[in-house]
């Protein structure tokens, strides 16, 4: 079976999205939808740049299904990662915590669906785009901060929230 990334590099996998402008997405090692990712837990760091075979790379996205159903706690994903595709976190019903760049732009469809655990959700200025359903079902959820740059929202993108309490939208214009 040939590999189903590009290479790989502190743990994480990547598919090269442009040699010349040498950027990447992280993806999933499996290659498939709907394969529990093994391997990762506790806290997960998603790097800026990665250097592979001496090119250094900027990390642009993170990839669909890249940790379907992983069991990481905690999320940090560093200055430069711009959007994260779907379903790229779903069923990560361990992660309590992440940690937004200013530089993400937008998040997929069901890409949070059911972190179950995750307690609050803080989006980033200069942050545009929530898809369908991003964070359902994410029923621990106790606060949620909009910046005034979000643009879109998608349908029933925090359905299932039950818990929520607070919410501050810094959004000027409906």
């Amino acid at each position: 079976r040939a590999a189903a990334y590009d290479f790989e590099s502190g743990g994480l996998y990547y598919n090269i999205l442009d040699a010349d402008a040498k950027t990447v997405e992280v993806t999933n090692i499996n290659g498939t939808e709907r394969e529990k990712v093994e391997g990762y837990n506790g806290e997960l760091v998603i790097p800026a740049s990665v250097a592979n075979g001496g090119v250094v790379y900027q990390v642009k996205q993170i990839g669909k299904y890249a940790f379907y159903n992983s069991d990481i706690e905690s999320l940090v994903i560093e200055n430069g990662v711009e959007s994260i595709q779907n379903a790229s976190f779903y069923w990560c019903f361990s992660l309590k915590q992440v940690s937004f760049p200013s530089s993400l732009r937008s998040i997929g469809s069901i890409a949070f669906w059911n972190c179950s655990s995750l307690q609050n959700i803080v989006l980033p200025e200069g942050f545009t785009t929530l898809s369908d359903q991003v964070f359902g079902y994410c029923y621990n959820v106790k606060s949620i901060e909009l910046p005034s740059t979000l643009t879109s929202i998608g349908f029933s993108a925090f359905v299932g929230m039950e818990s929520v309490t607070k919410i501050i939208s810094r959004i000027t214009e409906p």
